[in-house]
């Protein structure tokens, strides 16, 4: 009996080796969520918003997961698929429910979001982006030898007003120049029919270089705004507008149209009216 026990408890471990030797040669262990290398600097495959957050290497992809979230969400577990993974892999993200996203108004630039810079810090020797909105501004770590690191504050179109910092010149050691005070005569789209650019002046006296805003309404649009209203409308019938003299519908016009007779093209463009 003895003898027979034992050849019984060795006919059983053998096939339990050979299944835990297949395991490890397989999918199993290249996607077992392990604990990606200090050194691997890889972007995640996943995009998640979170106040903290750790991060977990699947068959060579970085998938991170949130641990705390910022005031306003809270923990959601959803999952993403991974390449060479037989089954998606689960992750925590911070889900907000209504009003404006608090991230939104933290500074914080999403991943794959879309960004207009607008007028704020000026002179850095080093800085960051922050994103307010759609809204990304500009503010100072350090400052360039003569130049004071100086708080001011920006009024956003999604976030009210928010504080960055900017250089500003020594009055003591003011030559009457400024650093990086070029003007952006390139327009950018803001919004929908929106567009803005910066528009920077030297103050002689301090060596502040000042910047300013403008905003207008894109072509085919028609309308005013300042930033933080947009009354642009598009014009009627895809109608068209020359961008920055188009604050009434009279300014849309159309340069083609059609009939029972067929197309034909206006000489000249025919004008909205009132």
């Amino acid at each position: 009996m003895r003898i027979k026990r034992v050849i019984i408890i060795l006919a059983v471990a053998i096939p339990m080796l050979a299944m835990t030797n297949t395991a490890s040669n397989g999918a199993v262990k290249i996607c077992a969520g392990a604990k990606c290398n200090i050194e691997d600097d890889s972007d995640p495959i996943n995009s998640v918003t979170c106040a903290t957050y750790s991060d977990s290497c699947y068959n060579g992809y970085r998938v991170r997961s949130c641990k705390t979230c910022r005031t306003g969400t809270s923990l959601s577990s959803t999952t993403i698929s991974v390449p060479g993974c037989g089954t998606p892999v689960g992750y925590d993200d911070c889900v907000f429910s209504g009003g404006t996203d608090p991230d939104e108004c933290e500074g914080l630039c999403l991943i794959g979001g879309s960004y207009t810079s607008v007028s704020s810090g000026t002179n850095c020797a080093t800085s960051i982006g922050s994103c307010y909105g759609t809204q990304k501004l500009t503010s100072c770590t350090t400052c360039p030898t003569g130049y004071t690191l100086t708080t001011k504050s920006k009024i956003t179109a999604s976030c009210g007003t928010v504080s960055y910092k900017t250089c500003v010149k020594d009055s003591s050691s003011c030559d009457g120049t400024c650093t990086n005070c070029v003007s952006s005569l390139r327009w950018s789209q803001l919004g929908d029919g929106v567009e803005s650019r910066i528009t920077k002046t030297c103050n002689t006296l301090t060596c502040n270089c000042l910047s300013s805003t403008e905003y207008r309404c894109a072509s085919g649009y028609y309308g005013t705004t300042n930033g933080l209203t947009n009354n642009c409308v598009e014009c009627p019938s895809s109608g068209s507008s020359d961008a920055g003299t188009n604050e009434s519908i009279t300014n849309c016009f159309v340069t083609s149209g059609k009939d029972d007779t067929g197309t034909y093209d206006y000489e000249p463009s025919c004008y909205y009216s009132d």
